[in-house]
Formats: structure tokens, C-alpha cells, sequence
């Protein structure tokens, strides 16, 4: 008996091939995703970490008024400077890097054939 991978070449089958119907792709907009930024890096020996203490100014690669990073699930997405919001920071998105993410047409919105 003649498999549906077999008659297939032996390749996976897709979505269109199991006829998947077309579905909205909104579901995943509810995927959660940390943001991280980061103002900079700083390599360093042992010997001076330990050397760190409290009132140790510890200096970055990135020079002060340049753009930070921001990181979604680990992924530079944008680039931005950081803001006060009340009591708390906040950073203004200054740059997407890459494609824009959100841009899509209608037929985007969609997963399937």
C-alpha cells in the first residue's frame, strides 16, 4: 500500500495540501513577547569584575545620545532613545530595523491557501 508521502515523492505534505482552509492569523496577536533594551556592553577580566563595587562607574561601548537597541524575544527590532514616563523609563521608537513588521495587506492576514 502506497503512502500519501510516497506518492508525494516522499516530501512533506503542506497546509494546502491537506486542504487547509484559509484562517485569520489574529491569534497570534496574543503571543506575548518580553522587549528588552540595551544601553550598551562592556567586556572586562575577572580580575576587574571583582574589583567592582558600589560607586563604580563602569564604562559602555555605545557613545552617550546614540540610538539603544531594542530586542524582541531576542531579536533587534528597533532602535530607540530612552524617555521618562512619570516615575518610570520608556523609550521612544526611533527606527524599525528591517521590514516593517505590521505593515500587510489583506492577503497577509492570512495563513493557508
Amino acid at each position: 500500500m502506497t503512502s500519501e508521502n510516497e506518492k508525494k515523492g516522499g516530501a512533506m505534505q503542506t497546509a494546502q495540501d491537506r486542504g487547509a482552509a484559509k484562517r485569520p492569523i489574529n491569534f497570534l496577536f496574543d503571543i506575548p513577547i518580553e522587549l528588552t533594551v540595551e544601553v550598551g556592553r562592556r567586556s572586562m577580566t575577572m580580575g576587574e569584575l571583582v574589583e567592582v563595587m558600589p560607586g563604580t562607574v563602569v564604562e559602555l561601548d555605545r557613545p552617550a545620545g546614540d540610538n539603544l537597541d531594542i530586542f524582541a524575544n531576542g531579536k533587534l527590532v528597533a532602535r530607540g532613545e530612552a524617555v521618562l514616563v512619570g516615575e518610570r523609563y520608556g523609550i521612544r521608537v526611533m527606527e524599525v530595523v528591517g521590514e516593517d513588521p505590521f505593515k500587510q495587506t489583506s492577503e497577509d492576514n492570512l495563513i493557508g491557501d
